[in-house]
């Protein structure tokens, strides 16, 4: 009998460790309206907090897991976050509210399968009671992602987990340039596609470990492919040898303005840049030559920048140039 009900308790007992956690979810309008404007206040003091470089704003903001967080300092923190920090208008993408029967364990949640901007949001559970504000910035030429968790301490809502990157770069995502990157190189456009798959890499992990973008995987292997591509068909610096005087082009890279992204063309030139009306005959020879070797690279765009240099350019940007502008046609 003794033995019977020995195994009966370990096995209650092994029955009880191994129960799952449970969760359950609200999203956006599914949550009581009482909750989100609780959260639309706090999100608010928060984007003022950090556009301010408002330290203690910021601080009763934060729980203290992240106050006491290895390596946490608040004032670095704050000076980031504000340089990130593109503009203090924002708007809601997604809202989540989530209930776990346990804490500890690392949660996923999953934004769907029906946009090309699907993503993954992954952060432990500290707190029985969750809520997840999944936030853009209104920007110009750059709109932030801004990823904020918030957990329940007693009755007060505090900050575990804030995280600020570039989302959008002239309202397009990384998946959105992933998509035009295939596009170019359907095309055979590989400079463009290059460009584009290139901005879309730097864009992919806007708020590091805790977002990912479905398409993270594609992004990735697009990008390892055309550049391994780009780099085995052309070998850069490389001699115009068909024009006469023999110019050096030195790289091609992405020129991210107001009205879109421009390929930028540097390149070495052997006449005095003072001399222009040859520096313009010239270039004139490099802009065809270079719409024949790289194709595309004058298509489907506003306008091509040149970048004349004497001598090697430097990191630092100090060495003489002058900038030519190729309008194309529509």
């Amino acid at each position: 009998m003794l033995g019977k009900l020995l195994l009966l308790f370990l096995s209650i007992l092994m029955f009880q460790s191994c129960q799952p956690n449970s969760t359950s979810m609200n999203v956006n309008k599914g949550i009581k309206k009482k909750i989100r404007k609780e959260i639309k206040v706090l999100n608010d003091q928060l984007i003022k907090s950090i556009s301010d470089k408002n330290i203690n704003g910021l601080k009763v903001l934060l729980s203290d897991n992240l106050l006491k967080k290895e390596g946490f300092e608040i004032e670095k923190t704050i000076n980031e976050l504000n340089a990130t920090l593109q503009s203090n208008k924002y708007k809601i993408l997604n809202e989540y509210q989530v209930k776990s029967s346990s804490t500890g364990n690392l949660n996923t949640i999953d934004s769907g399968d029906s946009d090309i901007n699907d993503y993954l949001l992954m952060y432990q559970t500290l707190n029985e009671e969750m809520y997840v504000s999944v936030l853009m910035t209104e920007g110009k030429i750059i709109e932030n992602l801004i990823i904020v968790v918030y957990g329940k301490y007693n009755d007060k809502w505090k900050i575990n987990i804030l995280k600020i990157g570039d989302y959008k770069i002239n309202n397009k995502t990384a998946p959105e340039y992933y998509q035009l990157a295939k596009d170019c190189y359907e095309k055979e456009y590989l400079i463009d596609a290059v460009n584009y798959i290139g901005i879309a890499k730097y864009i992919s992990r806007p708020a590091d470990k805790f977002f990912q973008f479905k398409k993270e995987k594609n992004i990735n292997e697009f990008y390892d492919k055309v550049m391994v591509e780009v780099q085995s068909k052309f070998k850069l610096p490389m001699t115009l040898e068909n024009i006469e005087t023999k110019p050096t082009l030195l790289r091609i890279s992405p020129e991210i303005t107001n009205d879109g992204v421009y390929p930028v063309v540097y390149y070495l030139s052997k006449i005095k840049l003072k001399n222009s009306k040859e520096s313009k005959a010239e270039n004139e020879q490099i802009k065809k030559e270079i719409g024949r070797i790289f194709s595309g690279i004058d298509k489907d765009k506003k306008y091509v920048v040149y970048k004349v240099f004497n001598e090697m350019p430097n990191d630092e940007g100090e060495v003489d140039n002058f900038v030519f502008i190729d309008e194309l046609q529509d």
